[in-house]
């Protein structure tokens, strides 16, 4: 028992013997802070499930949208569309943004518009499209196979390597 003590009284005494202990303390305390504050620990996780389900929906109204719209290109039959994102949505927020100019420094502090308590949103960027499979009945022609790619290169403005399409199997 008295051995374990003394050892803890090491351990704090090398602790003590730490040059700028104050700064390395505030470090820890600042990193801990930021990550409670920017890691969500308090919402239990919603924000990144509505997130994740507003691209899906997205997503799958883009799908179908555009196999309907596929579709109607002459010789493509029944069209399937599945569509794949590099990334999420993006949500920029607004920021205020006070400077103060003391003579010899410039001090910039840029602060979070909140309105009711929720974040001013100044615009939300669609994610981007990575690719696009194709599955269509008339895909076996060349012709279709052509316009269809066409058609999601004016859409989606992919390169047509990142477009695949292959033919519906029968029924």
């Amino acid at each position: 028992m008295a051995e374990a003590k003394k050892k803890k009284w090491a351990w704090f005494e090398k602790l003590k013997g730490v040059k700028h202990i104050e700064i390395v303390v505030v470090l820890i305390f600042a990193a801990v802070a930021a990550l409670v504050v920017f890691g969500n620990f308090g919402s239990g996780g919603e924000d990144q499930t509505s997130t994740t389900g507003d691209l899906q929906s997205y997503a799958q109204s883009l799908e179908v949208r555009m196999a309907e719209v596929l579709g109607q290109i002459e010789g493509a039959g029944k069209v399937s569309v599945l569509l794949w994102f590099e990334s999420g949505s993006e949500i920029v927020p607004a920021y205020s943004e006070d400077v103060t100019d003391n003579g010899t420094t410039t001090t910039e502090k840029k602060t979070l518009v909140l309105v009711g308590g929720k974040p001013v949103i100044l615009t939300e960027i669609t994610p981007k499209v990575g690719g696009v499979v194709i599955v269509a009945e008339g895909a076996d022609n060349v012709k279709v196979k052509l316009e269809l790619l066409k058609a999601v290169n004016a859409l989606l403005k992919v390169d047509a390597a990142d477009v695949e399409i292959f033919t519906m199997q029968k029924s």
